[in-house]
Order: structure tokens, then sequence, then C-alpha cells
């Protein structure tokens, strides 16, 4: 890479996990696990997810497999919520957490209840049929999946594809809970976090931790509508990439690479 290209390639590619990356709740495949591993070659690479770590360890960090390009990779679960950093140490390496946002007991079940309400009282339709639990209950986020939490990635792009059904929902949840975050996420689910823990927030953390400016910064998703779970990150300056799927992001990746 000469100069002049590394002077113009971003600090740092912050990516959506879920129809970004990869298919919804699916690892990401060769091709993509290639292309980023080309990026981190030449630059940083974070991700911020709604997903819990546990779930980006499955299906991203495990499919990436090289450990070697792990320390110019940044994880941001829960929406922001929590921050993963790869430490090596002089008896072995690991992720560790460097901060993590809590949701205390009552909150949770507050917004369990809630929820009960707002099915309730908007007139939202129950799907007929539900694979799993509806919601993954986190100690700094819950998450709502409408069709379940295994539903199968082609039920769920036909589902709510226009947000309709979500929007009835998220407008009653959100005179129920006014201190908390209530977006879009994915295709059939809905987030809710503490008011301040959005996606926003972390870029906020890659700034003041890591040292990066907003304009340094490009940050690539699918849900960079308004109500997506990707719009809150526009207010914080950075520039923005919007994709449709995860065929979208491997072309933006290559012409990145393309261009240095």
């Amino acid at each position: 890479m000469n100069q002049k290209a590394s002077h113009l390639l971003p600090k740092i590619f912050i990516f959506d996990l879920d129809n970004t990356l990869s298919e919804s709740k699916h690892p990401i495949d060769e091709e993509m696990a290639s292309l980023l591993k080309d990026l981190m070659r030449k630059t940083k690479v974070a991700v911020i997810s709604g997903v819990r770590f546990e779930k980006i360890l499955a299906q991203l960090i495990k499919p990436l497999k090289d450990e070697q390009f792990f320390d110019r990779l940044y994880i941001f679960p829960s929406t922001g919520g929590a921050f993963f950093q790869y430490k090596k140490g002089k008896f072995g390496s690991k992720w560790e957490v460097v901060y993590e946002r809590l949701l205390s007991v009552p909150y949770r079940e507050k917004i369990l209840s809630a929820f009960s309400t707002a099915i309730e009282q908007s007139g939202f339709v129950q799907p007929e049929k539900v694979y799993g639990s509806q919601f993954d209950v986190r100690e700094n986020q819950i998450t709502f999946a409408a069709l379940g939490i295994d539903a199968p990635v082609d039920e769920k792009n036909l589902w709510d594809a226009d947000f309709s059904k979500r929007k009835k929902l998220i407008k009653v949840l959100q005179k129920l809970l006014p201190d908390f975050c209530i977006v879009f996420s994915g295709s059939t689910s809905i987030d809710v976090t503490p008011k301040d823990v959005e996606k926003s927030f972390a870029i906020n953390q890659i700034e003041k931790i890591l040292g990066i400016e907003p304009s340094q910064m490009v940050f690539v998703g699918d849900g960079l509508m308004e109500g997506g779970n990707d719009y809150s990150v526009i207010k914080t300056g950075v520039k923005t990439v919007s994709v449709a799927d995860p065929k979208d992001t491997k072309l933006f990746i290559r012409t990145v690479l393309n261009e240095v």
C-alpha cells in the first residue's frame, strides 16, 4: 500500500453483523472471512451488533479462525452495551470486557411487562407459527423476535419487509418505556436497551477509548433507515454506507481494497 492510499484509508471500518456481514443468525461465509482479513491487513475493523458476545463468537470470530488479526478487531455486542477487546498476555491471549452496561432485574421485568401490554393494546397479530422463544433476555438488552429466535431466514425476510407490523408495537412501547431506546432489529425483531445505549454510544466509545475521530470512521449497515437499529450512528458524524445484504457488503469491501 502506498503512502497516499494509506493516508486516505479510514482508520476504522465499523460493521453491523446480521444481514450485513452474514445472513441473520448465520456464520459469515469463507469469502466474507477472507475479505475482512484483507481489510484488517490495512486498517482496523469493529462490529456493533444487537446479539450477545457468544453469538458474535460463533458467527464472526470462529469463522475468521486466524488469531493474528484479532488485535485489530473490536467487538461491541448488545447494540454497543458492551465492548470486548482481544488482549495478548504472557500466559495466553483472550477476549476481555472493556465495559459492560447492565439492565437491573426490575428493569428487565418492566420491559417484558411492557411488551405484554403493547401486544394487547396495539392489535399486534401473533404469527401462526413461532420458532423457539420470542424473547432473548440478556443482562444489557432485551430482544423481541416475533417469529421466534430460531425462525428460518426465508420466513423472516418475508414477514415484515415494510416494518408495518412492528411499527404498531413500537408506537405503544415508546409510551410505556420512555426511558429506553426501542428500535427495529433485523427482519422480525425489536431491541430494547437503556436510553443512552444505542450504536451511537459505541461510536462515541471508539472515539474515547481508541482515540479515533468520527471523521476517520466508516459505518456499514442495513438498518440506517429512521427507526432502524443503525440509525443512531448518523448523528455522530461518521460516514455511513447503507447495504441490503452481505453481497452488497462484499462489493463495498472489494471496492475499498481495490482503491488502496
